[in-house]
Protein backbone atom coordinates (compact mmCIF):
# COMPACT_ATOMS: atom_id res chain seq x y z
CA UNK A 1 0.00 0.00 0.00
CA UNK A 2 3.08 2.33 0.98
CA UNK A 3 4.99 1.78 -2.42
CA UNK A 4 0.92 2.67 -4.25
CA UNK A 5 0.74 5.75 -2.23
CA UNK A 6 4.18 6.79 -3.65
CA UNK A 7 3.39 6.00 -7.13
CA UNK A 8 0.74 7.78 -7.19
CA UNK A 9 1.99 10.78 -5.62
CA UNK A 10 5.26 11.14 -8.17
CA UNK A 11 2.23 11.27 -10.83
CA UNK A 12 0.28 13.67 -9.19
CA UNK A 13 3.22 15.56 -8.94
CA UNK A 14 4.91 15.10 -12.15
CA UNK A 15 1.16 16.74 -13.23
CA UNK A 16 1.77 19.34 -11.52
CA UNK A 17 4.49 20.37 -12.56
CA UNK A 18 3.83 19.67 -16.26
CA UNK A 19 1.11 22.15 -15.80
CA UNK A 20 3.64 24.91 -14.51
CA UNK A 21 5.46 24.26 -17.68
CA UNK A 22 8.74 22.69 -15.54
CA UNK A 23 9.20 19.71 -17.84
CA UNK A 24 12.71 18.60 -16.40
CA UNK A 25 10.94 18.14 -12.90
CA UNK A 26 7.98 16.23 -14.33
CA UNK A 27 10.65 14.61 -16.29
CA UNK A 28 12.58 13.85 -13.14
CA UNK A 29 9.34 12.67 -11.54
CA UNK A 30 8.03 10.46 -13.79
CA UNK A 31 11.46 9.05 -14.97
CA UNK A 32 11.37 7.86 -10.74
CA UNK A 33 7.79 6.56 -11.10
CA UNK A 34 8.86 4.01 -13.88
CA UNK A 35 12.00 2.72 -12.24
CA UNK A 36 9.63 2.16 -9.20
CA UNK A 37 6.87 0.52 -11.22
CA UNK A 38 7.91 -0.33 -14.78
CA UNK A 39 4.10 -1.80 -15.42
CA UNK A 40 2.59 1.73 -15.22
CA UNK A 41 0.86 2.97 -18.64
CA UNK A 42 0.04 6.21 -17.55
CA UNK A 43 3.96 6.64 -16.22
CA UNK A 44 5.46 5.47 -19.66
CA UNK A 45 2.82 8.20 -21.49
CA UNK A 46 3.70 11.16 -19.20
CA UNK A 47 7.47 10.55 -19.72
CA UNK A 48 6.73 9.82 -23.75
CA UNK A 49 5.02 13.88 -23.26
CA UNK A 50 8.18 15.44 -21.52
CA UNK A 51 10.81 13.81 -23.39
CA UNK A 52 12.58 15.80 -25.95
CA UNK A 53 14.64 12.35 -27.41
CA UNK A 54 12.35 11.30 -30.77
CA UNK A 55 13.75 7.44 -29.89
CA UNK A 56 13.08 7.92 -26.45
CA UNK A 57 9.47 9.29 -27.11
CA UNK A 58 9.09 6.02 -29.06
CA UNK A 59 10.14 3.52 -26.84
CA UNK A 60 7.92 5.13 -23.76
CA UNK A 61 5.26 4.77 -26.22
CA UNK A 62 5.88 1.87 -26.95
CA UNK A 63 5.89 0.07 -23.68
CA UNK A 64 2.38 2.08 -23.09
CA UNK A 65 1.03 -0.08 -26.05
CA UNK A 66 2.74 -2.78 -24.71
CA UNK A 67 0.75 -2.06 -21.46
CA UNK A 68 -2.02 -1.01 -22.49
CA UNK A 69 -3.51 -1.83 -26.28
CA UNK A 70 -6.08 0.70 -26.77
CA UNK A 71 -4.26 3.86 -25.35
CA UNK A 72 -5.49 6.04 -28.38
CA UNK A 73 -3.27 8.98 -27.10
CA UNK A 74 -0.21 6.74 -27.39
CA UNK A 75 -1.10 5.34 -30.83
CA UNK A 76 -1.56 8.49 -31.96
CA UNK A 77 1.33 10.32 -30.78
CA UNK A 78 3.67 7.16 -32.11
CA UNK A 79 1.63 7.60 -35.69
CA UNK A 80 2.78 11.37 -35.73
CA UNK A 81 6.73 10.72 -34.61
CA UNK A 82 6.52 7.79 -37.07
CA UNK A 83 5.20 9.65 -40.07
CA UNK A 84 6.95 11.77 -42.76
CA UNK A 85 7.84 15.27 -41.46
CA UNK A 86 5.39 16.75 -44.03
CA UNK A 87 2.61 14.82 -43.03
CA UNK A 88 3.34 15.48 -39.36
CA UNK A 89 3.03 19.44 -39.89
CA UNK A 90 -0.42 18.34 -42.17
CA UNK A 91 -1.73 16.26 -39.73
CA UNK A 92 -0.52 17.61 -36.07
CA UNK A 93 1.65 21.11 -36.03
CA UNK A 94 4.62 20.44 -33.90
CA UNK A 95 4.99 22.89 -30.94
CA UNK A 96 8.00 25.33 -31.13
CA UNK A 97 11.23 23.85 -30.47
CA UNK A 98 12.64 23.55 -27.03
CA UNK A 99 16.05 22.87 -25.84
CA UNK A 100 16.47 18.67 -25.10
CA UNK A 101 16.08 18.56 -21.32
CA UNK A 102 18.75 16.82 -19.44
CA UNK A 103 17.81 13.66 -18.35
CA UNK A 104 18.56 13.54 -14.57
CA UNK A 105 17.63 9.83 -13.92
CA UNK A 106 18.43 7.06 -16.09
CA UNK A 107 15.29 5.46 -17.73
CA UNK A 108 15.12 1.88 -17.44
CA UNK A 109 14.74 -0.23 -20.92
CA UNK A 110 11.01 -1.27 -21.53
CA UNK A 111 11.17 -4.11 -22.66
CA UNK A 112 13.85 -5.84 -19.46
CA UNK A 113 12.42 -4.99 -16.28
CA UNK A 114 14.63 -6.56 -13.35
CA UNK A 115 12.96 -9.66 -12.15
CA UNK A 116 11.73 -9.45 -8.22
CA UNK A 117 14.62 -11.33 -5.96
CA UNK A 118 12.87 -12.46 -2.76
CA UNK A 119 14.85 -12.89 0.35
CA UNK A 120 14.79 -16.26 1.90
CA UNK A 121 12.25 -16.77 4.33
CA UNK A 122 10.57 -13.49 3.51
CA UNK A 123 6.86 -14.89 3.81
CA UNK A 124 7.47 -16.81 6.65
CA UNK A 125 8.97 -13.92 8.41
CA UNK A 126 5.86 -12.56 7.57
CA UNK A 127 3.37 -15.54 8.85
CA UNK A 128 5.38 -14.98 12.01
CA UNK A 129 4.41 -11.12 12.42
CA UNK A 130 1.05 -11.93 11.43
CA UNK A 131 0.20 -14.67 14.02
CA UNK A 132 2.20 -12.52 16.84
CA UNK A 133 -0.32 -9.80 15.96
CA UNK A 134 -3.61 -12.34 16.18
CA UNK A 135 -2.11 -13.30 19.55
CA UNK A 136 -1.72 -8.97 20.71
CA UNK A 137 -5.64 -8.48 19.56
CA UNK A 138 -6.81 -11.54 21.30
CA UNK A 139 -5.24 -10.63 23.81
CA UNK A 140 -6.79 -6.84 24.22
CA UNK A 141 -10.40 -7.42 22.93
CA UNK A 142 -10.57 -10.39 25.16
CA UNK A 143 -9.15 -7.84 28.16
CA UNK A 144 -11.20 -5.58 27.16
CA UNK A 145 -14.37 -7.64 27.31
CA UNK A 146 -13.65 -8.62 30.85
CA UNK A 147 -13.63 -4.87 31.77
CA UNK A 148 -16.83 -4.25 30.26
CA UNK A 149 -18.54 -7.00 31.94
CA UNK A 150 -16.71 -6.83 35.59
CA UNK A 151 -17.88 -3.31 35.72
CA UNK A 152 -21.83 -3.94 36.61
CA UNK A 153 -20.47 -6.77 38.79
CA UNK A 154 -18.38 -4.47 40.77
CA UNK A 155 -20.68 -1.32 41.19
CA UNK A 156 -23.97 -3.06 40.86
CA UNK A 157 -23.95 -6.42 42.15
CA UNK A 158 -26.43 -5.21 44.08
CA UNK A 159 -29.51 -3.91 41.82
CA UNK A 160 -28.96 -6.12 39.13
CA UNK A 161 -30.91 -9.67 38.86
CA UNK A 162 -29.47 -12.72 40.35
CA UNK A 163 -30.30 -14.28 37.31
CA UNK A 164 -27.86 -11.84 35.28
CA UNK A 165 -25.47 -11.92 37.49
CA UNK A 166 -24.81 -15.33 37.46
CA UNK A 167 -24.60 -15.53 33.53
CA UNK A 168 -22.31 -12.19 33.94
CA UNK A 169 -19.71 -14.41 36.48
CA UNK A 170 -20.16 -17.68 33.72
CA UNK A 171 -19.10 -15.78 30.47
CA UNK A 172 -16.37 -14.38 32.41
CA UNK A 173 -15.54 -17.66 33.34
CA UNK A 174 -15.81 -19.19 30.03
CA UNK A 175 -13.74 -16.32 28.24
CA UNK A 176 -10.91 -16.73 31.15
CA UNK A 177 -10.80 -20.38 30.11
CA UNK A 178 -10.48 -19.70 26.56
CA UNK A 179 -8.75 -16.63 26.10
CA UNK A 180 -4.88 -17.92 27.43
CA UNK A 181 -5.86 -20.70 25.03
CA UNK A 182 -6.17 -18.64 22.08
CA UNK A 183 -3.17 -16.44 22.89
CA UNK A 184 -1.27 -18.79 23.64
CA UNK A 185 -2.11 -20.82 20.48
CA UNK A 186 -1.16 -18.02 18.61
CA UNK A 187 2.18 -17.40 20.13
CA UNK A 188 3.08 -21.10 19.62
CA UNK A 189 2.13 -20.72 15.53
CA UNK A 190 4.10 -17.32 15.29
CA UNK A 191 7.17 -19.16 17.46
CA UNK A 192 7.21 -22.26 15.00
CA UNK A 193 7.00 -19.38 11.94
CA UNK A 194 9.78 -17.70 13.23
CA UNK A 195 11.98 -21.19 13.33
CA UNK A 196 11.04 -21.89 10.37
CA UNK A 197 12.17 -18.43 9.00
CA UNK A 198 15.27 -18.81 10.67
CA UNK A 199 15.86 -22.33 8.79
CA UNK A 200 14.92 -20.39 5.58
CA UNK A 201 17.64 -17.89 5.72
CA UNK A 202 19.96 -20.13 6.78
CA UNK A 203 20.03 -22.14 4.03
CA UNK A 204 19.83 -18.92 1.76
CA UNK A 205 22.95 -18.37 2.85
CA UNK A 206 24.26 -21.72 2.77
CA UNK A 207 23.30 -21.69 -1.35
CA UNK A 208 24.77 -18.33 -1.68
CA UNK A 209 28.10 -20.03 -1.78
CA UNK A 210 26.80 -22.06 -4.88
CA UNK A 211 28.64 -19.43 -6.69
CA UNK A 212 27.93 -17.85 -10.12
CA UNK A 213 27.23 -21.18 -11.65
CA UNK A 214 24.30 -21.21 -9.96
CA UNK A 215 20.83 -19.12 -10.44
CA UNK A 216 19.58 -19.39 -6.96
CA UNK A 217 15.56 -17.79 -6.01
CA UNK A 218 13.73 -18.19 -2.66
CA UNK A 219 10.46 -18.08 -1.18
CA UNK A 220 8.62 -18.77 -4.89
CA UNK A 221 4.78 -18.25 -4.86
CA UNK A 222 3.15 -21.62 -6.50
CA UNK A 223 -0.40 -22.89 -6.49
CA UNK A 224 0.19 -24.42 -3.52
CA UNK A 225 1.81 -22.64 -1.32
CA UNK A 226 4.98 -21.19 -1.40
CA UNK A 227 8.57 -23.23 -2.73
CA UNK A 228 11.48 -22.11 -0.26
CA UNK A 229 14.09 -22.19 -2.59
CA UNK A 230 14.66 -22.63 -6.38
CA UNK A 231 18.17 -23.80 -7.40
CA UNK A 232 18.95 -23.58 -11.47
CA UNK A 233 22.25 -25.00 -12.17
CA UNK A 234 24.14 -23.46 -15.61
CA UNK A 235 23.97 -27.05 -17.26
CA UNK A 236 20.12 -26.38 -17.04
CA UNK A 237 19.37 -28.70 -13.72
CA UNK A 238 16.56 -27.79 -11.87
CA UNK A 239 16.20 -28.31 -8.03
CA UNK A 240 13.47 -27.64 -5.48
CA UNK A 241 14.49 -27.08 -1.70
CA UNK A 242 11.83 -27.38 0.84
CA UNK A 243 13.71 -26.64 4.29
CA UNK A 244 12.18 -27.58 7.70
CA UNK A 245 13.39 -27.12 11.06
CA UNK A 246 12.05 -29.66 12.91
CA UNK A 247 14.42 -31.15 15.52
CA UNK A 248 15.11 -34.93 16.04
CA UNK A 249 15.99 -37.78 14.61
CA UNK A 250 14.47 -37.97 11.02
CA UNK A 251 13.67 -41.69 9.41
CA UNK A 252 11.84 -43.75 6.89
CA UNK A 253 9.64 -46.56 7.37
CA UNK A 254 7.03 -47.90 4.60
CA UNK A 255 7.93 -44.62 2.53
CA UNK A 256 6.74 -42.82 4.86
CA UNK A 257 8.97 -40.33 6.76
CA UNK A 258 8.93 -39.99 10.45
CA UNK A 259 10.42 -37.24 12.70
CA UNK A 260 11.05 -38.84 16.13
CA UNK A 261 9.50 -41.44 15.52
CA UNK A 262 5.78 -40.44 14.61
CA UNK A 263 4.59 -38.62 11.06
CA UNK A 264 4.83 -35.03 11.04
CA UNK A 265 1.76 -32.32 11.03
CA UNK A 266 2.15 -32.26 7.34
CA UNK A 267 2.98 -34.89 4.98
CA UNK A 268 6.67 -33.43 3.49
CA UNK A 269 7.13 -35.62 0.94
CA UNK A 270 3.75 -35.34 -1.13
CA UNK A 271 4.12 -31.18 -0.55
CA UNK A 272 7.60 -31.39 -2.28
CA UNK A 273 6.28 -33.72 -4.89
CA UNK A 274 3.72 -31.26 -5.44
CA UNK A 275 5.52 -28.33 -5.67
CA UNK A 276 8.21 -29.90 -7.93
CA UNK A 277 5.46 -31.10 -10.69
CA UNK A 278 4.19 -27.71 -10.88
CA UNK A 279 7.52 -26.13 -10.99
CA UNK A 280 8.30 -28.85 -13.94
CA UNK A 281 5.03 -27.30 -15.59
CA UNK A 282 6.08 -23.66 -15.38
CA UNK A 283 9.28 -23.92 -16.79
CA UNK A 284 8.49 -26.53 -19.38
CA UNK A 285 8.13 -23.49 -22.29
CA UNK A 286 11.96 -22.47 -21.49
CA UNK A 287 13.25 -25.60 -21.66
CA UNK A 288 11.36 -27.16 -24.51
CA UNK A 289 10.14 -30.28 -22.96
CA UNK A 290 9.13 -31.36 -19.29
CA UNK A 291 12.34 -30.85 -17.29
CA UNK A 292 13.20 -33.46 -14.65
CA UNK A 293 13.31 -31.28 -11.30
CA UNK A 294 15.00 -32.66 -8.64
CA UNK A 295 13.21 -32.31 -5.38
CA UNK A 296 15.43 -31.52 -1.97
CA UNK A 297 13.82 -31.79 1.83
CA UNK A 298 16.39 -30.65 4.06
CA UNK A 299 16.17 -30.13 7.80
CA UNK A 300 18.52 -27.79 9.45
CA UNK A 301 18.55 -29.02 12.79
CA UNK A 302 17.40 -33.08 12.73
CA UNK A 303 19.60 -36.05 12.67
CA UNK A 304 18.54 -37.62 9.21
CA UNK A 305 19.34 -41.54 9.06
CA UNK A 306 17.70 -41.84 5.57
CA UNK A 307 19.42 -43.78 2.55
CA UNK A 308 18.42 -43.02 -0.63
CA UNK A 309 15.71 -40.89 -1.92
CA UNK A 310 12.11 -41.12 -0.78
CA UNK A 311 9.42 -41.65 -3.74
CA UNK A 312 12.00 -39.77 -5.36
CA UNK A 313 12.63 -36.94 -2.50
CA UNK A 314 16.25 -36.63 -1.48
CA UNK A 315 15.58 -36.11 1.87
CA UNK A 316 19.05 -34.82 4.04
CA UNK A 317 20.58 -32.14 6.48
CA UNK A 318 21.74 -28.66 5.76
CA UNK A 319 25.56 -30.48 6.42
CA UNK A 320 25.41 -32.81 2.76
CA UNK A 321 23.07 -29.82 0.99
CA UNK A 322 25.92 -28.06 -1.21
CA UNK A 323 27.53 -31.46 -1.67
CA UNK A 324 23.69 -32.87 -2.90
CA UNK A 325 23.55 -30.18 -5.15
CA UNK A 326 26.49 -30.46 -6.95
CA UNK A 327 27.01 -34.49 -7.22
CA UNK A 328 23.33 -34.27 -8.84
CA UNK A 329 24.20 -31.61 -10.96
CA UNK A 330 26.92 -33.44 -12.61
CA UNK A 331 24.77 -36.69 -13.01
CA UNK A 332 21.98 -34.37 -14.70
CA UNK A 333 21.48 -34.42 -18.45
CA UNK A 334 22.07 -30.73 -19.59
CA UNK A 335 19.38 -28.39 -20.38
CA UNK A 336 21.24 -25.24 -21.31
CA UNK A 337 18.07 -23.33 -22.81
CA UNK A 338 16.90 -23.02 -19.12
CA UNK A 339 20.03 -21.59 -18.42
CA UNK A 340 20.00 -19.04 -21.06
CA UNK A 341 16.95 -17.86 -19.77
CA UNK A 342 16.85 -17.99 -16.40
CA UNK A 343 16.37 -14.05 -16.10
CA UNK A 344 12.98 -14.75 -17.63
CA UNK A 345 12.30 -17.97 -15.50
CA UNK A 346 13.01 -15.59 -12.25
CA UNK A 347 10.81 -12.86 -13.68
CA UNK A 348 8.10 -15.65 -14.39
CA UNK A 349 8.32 -17.00 -10.89
CA UNK A 350 8.59 -13.46 -8.81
Amino acid sequence: MTQSTDLRSLLEQAAAEMKLGHKNEAQRLLAQAVQQDPNNSSAWYGLAIVLGDETKKKDCLKRVLALKPDHERARAMLAQLDAPAAVQETVLPLPPVEPKPVVPLAVPHPATPKPIRKQAGASTREMERERRNYAKIYAMVGMGVLILLSIPIVFYSKIIPFELLIGLLVIIGIIYKVLPNRVDKKLNESRRAGRGAAAEEKIGELLAELGPDFEVLHDVECAYGNIDHLVIASNGAIFMIETKSHRGKVTVQDNVLLVNGRTPEKDFIAQSLRNSFWLRDQIEPFAGKKPWVTAVLVFTNGFVQVRGPVKGVIVTNKKYLLNTIQNAVKRARALPGVWEQREEIARLLG
